[in-house]
């Protein structure tokens, strides 16, 4: 990472001319061949992230980096600004093709370096996209810095039409080193614990009440409706950026990432009541899903997240017993990556040093 870093202290794609680029850590004079990326894997908490953040800090001074997010986040974005540029009379005519190349350059003027964290394909609309788009990038020029849960050969495995996809995987290999940070530590869990905020004791309504009048100073708090996308989604008790719901009000209701991450946006702490243990049923999977992507939006904008649950994190999502007496996940294989996850960054997010972050504002 250290020589990807020295590298990018002097390169400049062509696509881009000195004027437009507003990348921080240029030179008067450039490297002509694009250097290669980093996609680096591994079981969670095995300090992906952290590495990132590290190389981030090196090649861009300490600023924040404009092209650093959350993989998902980016996906969301880029299908909302396709959407944006299909309303445009003249693009009517054209295909998705079109857009894609018309929208890598406004990427690319932010900064030829890309730097995703979680990178995962779950759908088949992004896995179809994502060949034309990074075909397009990396033509360009672009670096890729990315950390994923799974090693290239394993993104996207069992989607459908998943053969459309193996090109982009090869592409991946090419354009990028690949490296394992496998551990069988979780250096997350080292953390101090705060105590109590993570609750599965009794009375946990009890409890969350206690600490609502604590941040508030005993106040009621009232609803506030978000307007997002044409549409407005409601969260029935708020007070100057506090808010709390039930999981029952938002992960068993036809909710998405966009609705998740207007939340954790706009607020920097979420109480949570009465998280379930969720088993195995179409019903719970869905709400399963939705507890994934809400976890995965509040710790990305670093929100402080305060709940009540059935169990703890590590019994949230079940084991079922099959005839043969072993123990399997009843999900998918994408699930079982995505429960780890989240199991690890509850406990994160009970530390002392996620409880000091600051919260990540709505630009």
């Amino acid at each position: 990472m250290q020589v990807l870093a020295d590298n990018l202290k002097h390169y400049r794609p062509p696509v881009l001319s000195p004027a437009k680029s507003q990348a921080v850590w240029y030179s008067p004079w450039t490297i002509k061949e694009t250097p290669k990326g980093i996609y680096l894997y591994g079981d969670v908490g095995s300090g992906k992230t952290m590495l990132m953040d590290l190389f981030l800090d090196v090649v861009s001074g300490g600023k924040k980096h404009k092209n650093r997010v959350h993989f998902n986040a980016f996906m969301l974005d880029f299908h909302n600004k396709i959407h944006l540029w299909r309303q445009n009379p003249a693009a009517k005519k054209l295909g998705q093709d079109s857009a894609v190349d018309a929208l890598v350059g406004d990427i690319l003027r932010e900064s030829p370096l890309l730097c995703f964290d979680e990178f995962q394909v779950t759908n088949i609309a992004d896995a179809m996209l994502l060949g034309r788009l990074f075909n397009n990038l990396w033509s360009k020029g672009a670096v890729l810095v990315a950390t994923s849960n799974r090693p290239p050969d394993d993104l996207y495995r069992g989607g459908i039409q998943r053969e459309s996809f193996l090109p982009f995987i090869e592409k991946l290999k090419t354009n990028c080193i690949i490296h394992c940070l496998d551990s069988t530590i979780d250096y997350r869990l080292l953390n101090e614990k705060i105590r109590d905020i993570y609750y599965h004791g009794p009375k946990p309504k009890e409890h969350l009440d206690r600490i609502w009048d604590q941040l508030t100073e005993c106040r009621e708090g009232e609803p506030l409706v978000l307007q997002l996308l044409g549409r407005s989604l409601t969260i029935p008790v708020h007070f100057r950026g506090l808010a709390r719901c039930s999981f029952e009000e938002l992960c068993n209701q036809p909710l998405g990432p966009a609705d998740f991450r207007i939340i954790a946006e706009t607020f920097h702490t979420l109480i949570l009541d009465d998280i379930p243990k969720l088993g195995p049923g179409v019903t719970r999977a869905n709400e399963a899903r939705r507890f994934i992507t809400l976890i995965d939006e509040l710790y990305n904008q670093k929100v402080k997240l305060v709940c009540s649950a059935a169990c703890p994190p590590e019994d949230i999502f079940p084991r079922e017993v099959d005839e043969k007496g072993k123990n399997e996940v009843s999900f998918g294989d994408e699930e079982i990556f995505a429960f780890n996850r989240v199991v690890s960054r509850l406990h994160e997010m009970q530390s002392k040093a996620y409880l000091e972050s600051k919260h990540v504002l709505k630009m």
